[in-house]
């Protein structure tokens, strides 16, 4: 009878804006006020259980009305209620809503700007998600006995923080996630969303060394690498290691941004201001990680971040990327912006996974072996830029949040991450050169330093590209890869041929009077051409590649 009373309510709440609910013996009722902004059809919302297999309401706006509802939900169980935007803006800047149980408030937003979706928990076990987590301070602790178990800390002090779960007690690695806010973050396996994240260190757990700012609020995320030791303890050290010492004075060489305790500044003139970062791309990571691998892609984000050429089926080559700074001194790219609105010359704010990318750190290119030319890919090209591995006696600190390498230190992007791929779908069979270069227009850090070496900057892999129908067979040839050199003869040169085979010239594909700047004169001289069917299809003319112009070129041509 519950489930047929529940099913009722629903059906009534999807043709009517008001319902009020009588709840049985063992429900609650949960009523939801919403005023939408200007976008109401892009609002939506659920209240499922906590691994989301139930769905116990749902609902969405009809028009620009503020609405009220009430549904019956169980009153035991962990349960999530979550309010959904599908442009990605969230109720910004004029809607509201407010979220009760049994008449007490659980939650409200006003005029806020939860991205895609913003999560509310209720009923739930203290730590179980990100909006309940436990307290903790620093000394030895139990994690708990639960999975990714959610912990809350304001830092006392500013300096170095160490999460150290490598004790001989616990059976199993752990994994360690860092998060500098709960609303809109991504939850996920891996690094994506967190401002940190270890998986290693020892073979019982895993070290996170990471900068807390004093009085700012984070969030912690312990549990097992492995299901089958989800309901044991973790066991380890939360630390306060101290302040980070070093330059504070803006004009000395060894300037160090994070420092609160003083130490000797070098200042020009001085032998060892020579001292400088040094980024580096290690070609041996990413030629031994590269696999070819399928996937079907539901999701238009990938697209928009540049992840993947398309929808549905893809074929991708997946691989790990690895940047160590092995010179004296750190890398430092700074804080992100606080308002993920503003200009940046230095960040792009990702709306899909709400998160912030570095501009310009590291590039996937792929080349045509035979012309040197450039080949159009899906490859991610923002980064997080943080401390993930200091095997070579660096003390890790930076974050996604406060971003740079650590000298002796370096940053990993796993290949099993999203976007850690090439997409290859519909390639012409052939020989191809993988490129991948950092920092490769030789910017500055934020403190103004220069490299040591560019030199370094640069990873190549090669591979043959054949079908067996339909499905692609990649053979990756290490040996006699002889490193990529543009058409001006530059190795890892950015010179290209034009469409009319000029290396660096000026044509550019779609500019049919060819003043470099393609246009809407431009258009209407393809809607001419298609309509007296005499024009040339030339190579930078033909954009459809089917030796004919056509409305379609237009088209393509007012989409570009």
């Amino acid at each position: 009878m519950n489930k047929f009373y529940l099913l009722m309510v629903v059906c009534i709440l999807a043709i009517t804006q008001t319902a009020w609910a009588q709840c049985p013996p063992g429900q609650s009722v949960i009523r939801l006020e919403v005023t939408p902004d200007q976008y109401w059809d892009e609002v939506s919302w659920q209240i499922t259980n906590a691994t989301n297999t139930i769905i116990y309401a749902q609902g969405e706006c009809l028009d620009a009305n503020p609405v009220a509802y009430e549904y019956c939900v169980p009153s035991e169980g962990c349960k999530v209620f979550r309010i959904k935007d599908d442009y990605g803006d969230g109720i910004a800047p004029n809607g509201e809503y407010r979220f009760y149980k049994n008449d007490t408030l659980i939650h409200e937003g006003i005029g806020v700007n939860y991205g895609f979706g913003e999560n509310i928990t209720f009923d739930c076990l203290p730590g179980t998600y990100c909006d309940n987590p436990l307290p903790i301070d620093t000394g030895a602790i139990a994690f708990t006995s639960a999975t990714d178990v959610w912990y809350r800390y304001v830092a006392a002090d500013t300096g170095t923080y160490i999460i150290n779960t490598c004790n001989p007690v616990n059976t199993c690695p752990t994994k360690i996630w860092v998060y500098d806010r709960c609303a809109g973050i991504t939850v996920s396996n891996n690094q994506t969303g967190a401002i940190f994240y270890a998986n290693g260190g020892c073979d019982n757990g895993a070290t996170a060394t990471l900068y807390l700012a004093g009085g700012e609020e984070y969030f912690f995320r312990i549990g097992y690498a492995t299901e089958s030791c989800a309901n044991t303890p973790v066991y380890g050290t939360f630390t306060y290691a101290g302040p980070i010492v070093g330059c504070t004075d803006p004009g000395g060489c060894n300037y160090n941004p994070l420092a609160t305790v003083s130490d000797t500044c070098i200042y020009p003139g001085s032998p060892n201001c020579l001292n400088s970062p040094d980024l580096l791309v290690r070609q041996d990571v990413m030629r031994n990680s590269l696999t070819l691998d399928f996937l079907n892609n539901p999701d238009d984000c990938a697209v928009q971040e540049g992840c993947l050429k398309g929808v549905g089926n893809r074929n991708i080559i997946r691989f790990t990327t690895q940047i160590q700074n092995i010179g004296s001194l750190d890398y430092f790219i700074g804080q992100t912006p606080t308002d993920h609105n503003a200009p940046s010359t230095q960040f792009v704010w990702d709306v899909c996974h709400n998160h912030w990318h570095y501009r310009g750190y590291a590039q996937y290119i792929l080349f045509n072996t035979a012309t040197s030319q450039q080949v159009p890919i899906g490859s991610k090209n923002g980064f997080c830029v943080l401390d993930l591995e200091c095997d070579n006696g660096g003390q890790g600190k930076y974050t996604c949040g406060n971003m740079g390498i650590t000298a002796g230190c370096g940053d990993i992007y796993d290949a099993s991450l999203p976007c850690q791929w090439i997409d290859i779908t519909d390639l012409d069979a052939g020989s191809y050169t993988f490129v991948m270069r950092v920092n490769w227009d030789q910017s500055p850090d934020k403190l103004g330093r220069v490299e040591k070496d560019y030199n370094n900057n640069w990873a190549q892999a090669c591979f043959n590209l054949s079908y067996n129908g339909t499905n692609p067979v990649v053979d990756f040839i290490n040996d006699n890869c002889l490193p990529y050199v543009d058409c001006l003869g530059v190795a890892f040169g950015n010179a290209q041929p034009d469409c009319e085979g000029v290396c660096n010239g000026p044509v550019i594909r779609g500019d049919w009077d060819k003043n470099t700047v393609r246009d809407a004169v431009d258009v209407q001289d393809y809607l001419a051409a298609s309509l007296s069917g005499d024009a040339d299809p030339t190579e930078c003319r033909d954009l459809q590649a089917n030796n004919h112009i056509d409305l379609y070129d237009a088209a393509l041509l007012q989409e570009c």
